[in-house]
């Protein structure tokens, strides 16, 4: 049985549906105005981490800000390279709230070690972006709701 429905939405997301991009078992889609989500299942290869960053950084193309949900429920496992390249991304996205839910240990723990790696790769120009983990998406959301209304 999977862990999600066939459906990557809940019924009560469906009015509006964003193109769907997949990239290996993971599937990714921005939500207007400036939401991109990120359902990761499975393992995540370095290819799959280097693809994700392009169709992100196409997605949030002329983009003064974004927001990030990274739904960790179906992550396996990735690689040492692969959060490098996933922190240096974060670095340079116009990242105002990243929002994780569902994240078990083990996704918790590798979370941790991109969200810390993004430190390394920050400049002068890379923006400080609050990160909060939560156990379910309408939490995540109500968070990221919260912090475009702080910032409007």
């Amino acid at each position: 049985m999977p862990a999600y429905p066939l459906h990557p939405f809940p019924s009560w997301r469906r009015e509006a549906m964003p193109e769907i991009h997949r990239i290996g078992a993971h599937i990714t889609w921005i939500e207007e105005p400036d939401l991109i989500v990120l359902r990761l299942s499975g393992d995540v290869s370095v290819e799959d981490a280097e693809a994700i960053n392009v169709r992100h950084f196409a997605l949030i193309e002329d983009r003064a800000h974004i927001f990030m949900l990274v739904d960790m429920a179906g992550l396996r496992t990735d690689t040492p390279a692969g959060r490098k390249l996933t922190s240096e991304a974060l670095t340079r996205m116009p990242l105002h709230g990243l929002a994780i839910s569902h994240a078990h240990l083990e996704a918790r723990v590798m979370a941790k070690m991109v969200i810390t790696g993004s430190e390394l790769f920050k400049t002068e120009d890379s923006g400080k972006f609050p990160v909060k983990f939560f156990d379910d998406e309408p939490a995540a959301r109500a968070w990221i709701a919260e912090r475009r209304q702080a910032l409007a």
